[in-house]
């Protein structure tokens, strides 16, 4: 019987899709970047430190049956991370039971992983929530350790088969906050038509968890509601 290691599940969030969301964090990520906010789920967390728990398809579609009522028009179900994609097998499965179920599918992801996971689960994806941290290449590797041509790569096949995606970049002002960063993966999207974009701003929340686990969290700047519109004025004009 498939099973998936998952360190939260959030039930009633509004900000990881359209909709009232069912939201299921898988544990584990290929990816190290410097101002994430769930360190318990990238990897180095151990059960007895957080709720990191293994589940079945049955027991997730439970909890996601009981929220149905709530989902509306165009709530549903997440499946994010951590890097969900990277238990892409049981994802699928779990994707594939939601839709039987007529229950709205989103996918959080870094992108950082073979194409053919995505095709595994782009059946019963109805919406692909994809970072897009930056495009120098250099720059995205000194920040979270990994290339991005991968990720580029797999974005742009996304959008040649299709696929519905919305992108969603991540704010940092030391990293990726610059005119010409921002300027650039604007024009990196010009040639497609992604169902919106979000800059997700930097922000300390996650910063208790790194000392929960003896670690201290990088510090980044906090983009004020002008730098925030400036950027977004570049994205959309």
């Amino acid at each position: 019987m498939l099973q998936a290691r998952l360190f939260d599940i959030q039930r009633a969030s509004m900000v990881d899709g359209p909709g009232i969301r069912t939201v299921f964090f898988f544990y584990g990520c290929n990816m190290r970047c410097k101002w994430c906010h769930n360190p318990e789920g990238i990897g180095i967390a151990h059960s007895d430190t957080f709720d990191i728990r293994n589940y079945t398809v049955s027991q997730l579609m439970d909890i996601a049956k009981e929220d149905i009522a709530f989902y509306s028009s165009d709530g549903g179900v997440t499946c994010s991370g951590g890097e969900c994609m990277l238990q892409s097998e049981f994802l699928a499965e779990l994707l594939k039971e939601c839709k039987d179920c007529g229950i709205h599918t989103a996918v959080d992801t870094a992108g950082n992983l073979p194409f053919e996971k995505f095709l595994s689960v782009l059946p019963y994806t109805d919406i692909f929530l994809y970072d897009i941290k930056c495009i120098s290449s250099d720059l995205h590797r000194a920040y979270t350790g990994e290339d991005n041509t991968l990720i580029l790569d797999n974005l742009k096949k996304l959008f040649e088969l299709g696929a519905k995606v919305h992108i969603r970049i991540p704010l940092i002002p030391e990293f990726n906050g610059t005119d010409s960063e921002i300027l650039a993966i604007k024009e990196f999207l010009l040639p497609f038509e992604p169902s919106d974009i979000t800059l997700l701003p930097y922000h300390t929340l996650g910063h208790g968890k790194y000392q929960k686990l003896g670690l201290k969290a990088d510090e980044f700047t906090i983009p004020d509601d002008q730098t925030v519109k400036h950027f977004y004025s570049l994205l959309k004009k």
